[in-house]
Formats: structure tokens, sequence, C-alpha cells
């Protein structure tokens, strides 16, 4: 209290100044609530630690009839409510935009002769720093996964919708996992309500659609 009070006089009130946090009564009947608070700053800490992508798409209607398209799919989504797939021409694979996927192009893990599933990872890496992106979206059909440096082409199950990729036997311990794929963002729209002005769009400009990345 003295190094919390400020310039607040407790003269004749010493008695409520030591006892008053008893009032707190959730400390004694849910003593773990400043834990499990402190717990899910921490988590939200954590999340937010992450990158977050923005996109604006409103650049890609060109035609009424492509902007007839996008109000539909965006009723259906419920506005910001309901995600989906984007792809994101800057980065949707593996390797440069440019490059050809192989089953080398990302490290996910090291085996350990029991683990069977792995999550897709990518790497950015500038200098002495890097950062891990959890891939959760990956294309069907352009995951290609290697274990020692050499692909695998028989029993692997990849889950397009988490990014996790399984092994019918658990790679050896100690053994490089590698994987190559494209994959999608995970978005949502970032507006309540598309505002359309048909005669500026008539003219020629387009609308604004933000879209924003879904973090999981």
């Amino acid at each position: 209290m003295d190094r919390f009070g400020g310039d607040v006089d407790w003269s004749g009130w010493e008695n409520m100044r030591a006892h008053s946090w008893h009032r707190q009564l959730h400390i004694f009947i849910h003593p773990f609530y400043y834990v499990e608070y402190g717990i899910a700053q921490l988590g939200a800490l954590q999340v937010w630690a992450n990158s977050r992508r923005r996109y604006d798409v409103g650049s890609g209607v060109k035609t009424l009839d492509d902007l007839q398209a996008v109000v539909a799919f965006f009723e259906a989504r419920l506005g910001r409510l309901v995600g989906f797939r984007f792809k994101d021409f800057a980065d949707f694979q593996s390797g440069a935009p440019g490059g050809t996927i192989t089953p080398t192009d990302q490290a996910v893990a090291t085996g350990d002769g029991a683990t069977r599933a792995f999550q897709l990872v990518k790497t950015y890496a500038s200098g002495p720093s890097s950062w891990v992106r959890r891939i959760v979206k990956p294309v069907a059909g352009s995951v290609r996964v290697a274990v020692g440096g050499i692909e695998v082409t028989g029993p692997v199950s990849v889950d397009t919708t988490t990014g996790i990729v399984t092994f019918t036997t658990a790679p050896a311990s100690g053994a490089a996992i590698t994987a190559g794929y494209a994959f999608d963002a995970a978005v949502r729209f970032d507006t309540d309500a598309l505002v359309v002005n048909l005669a500026s769009f008539a003219a020629g400009e387009c609308p604004s659609i933000p879209i924003v990345e879904i973090l999981t």
C-alpha cells in the first residue's frame, strides 16, 4: 500500500487499510481467478507475437458481375463471422513464388522414433532473426515430404484443413523431416458491410474489400 497508495491519508482508517482486500470474495471462492487471468493474458501475447497479414482485394473487382459475386460471397459468410481460404500471390508456397516445390524446401521437425504426426511450418529468416509460421491450409495434392533428404512417396497422409502430416510409421530418431507445399492463408472479411458507390464504380473506381488473416 505504501508503494501504490499515492498521497492517500489513512489516518484513523488503519484497520480498513490492512483488511479491505478481504472484500474481494473471488479470492476465496475462486482462488485461481488471478492465475487463470494471467495465463489468458500470456496466451494472448503469444498469439499477437505472430505477424498478421491484411489484404484489400477490391482491385480485383472489375465489373458489376464481379461485384455481384463478391456481395453474394460476403453475405454467405455472414460478414466477419465465417473464414475462408485466400491465395496470397506474394507468399503461397514453401519456396520462392517463382520456384519449383521440392520436398526439402522447409525443415519441419526431427523424428524421435515414436511421433507420427507433424505440423507443416514455414521459416522466415533475415540475418540472425527468424520466425516460424504454422501452415494450416496446404493445397491438396501439392505437399511433398522427405525424411533424411529422401522423398517419401508411400504411406503419408496430409490434412488440408490443419496442415498436419501423418506417417504410417514414425520416422527414425534423429531423422530430419522436411516438406515442400503450396498453401492458402486462412482469412475472414474485416468489415461488417460492403460500401459500394455504383456511380463511382461505373466510372472505374473499385470498392475497398478488406480481409484479415485468422491467427490459429
